[in-house]
């Protein structure tokens, strides 16, 4: 099984990056596989998280180039991609969604809520990080 990641540019909160970590352990049981875009911000935090649980990382990297954060450390780097098509492909590799979301809200005009949405789509069970610590999961 295969976890696939989405999330914010911006930094994570101590409390979602506490959160991220407690639920990349506890998915690290049956999963064994994570999927990443490659961007500053959240990307690199739970990559980084993945990688200190010993998960193999998979990177998918966008096409704006000033927002990734690859670093060539993931176990695997794909080719880059437009970020909607990379996004769907991330939701279409992988068995579960992890979430972090930059405000306690969905987003319209937003990356990670667009992938959120096409996991909900494709009824793939999303675990959402929020910024106040809290987690909300669907359809797992």
């Amino acid at each position: 099984m295969k976890i696939g990641f989405t999330g914010t540019r911006f930094d994570v909160t101590p409390l979602q990056r506490e959160k991220l970590t407690e639920v990349l352990q506890e998915l690290k049981k049956t999963h064994k596989e994570f999927h990443h875009g490659g961007c500053y911000g959240a990307d690199v935090t739970a990559r980084d998280i993945a990688i200190s649980l010993k998960i193999p990382t998979i990177c998918h990297p966008g096409s704006a180039w000033q927002y990734q954060n690859s670093k060539g450390i993931d176990s695997v780097t794909l080719g880059i991609l437009p970020y909607i098509e990379r996004d769907i492909i991330i939701v279409e590799a992988t068995d579960i969604l992890v979430a972090v979301s930059r405000l306690m809200k969905e987003e319209k005009r937003s990356g990670t809520w667009t992938t959120v949405r096409e996991a909900k789509k494709r009824d793939r069970p999303v675990i959402i990080c929020w910024p106040d610590g809290s987690i909300t999961k669907e359809r797992t």
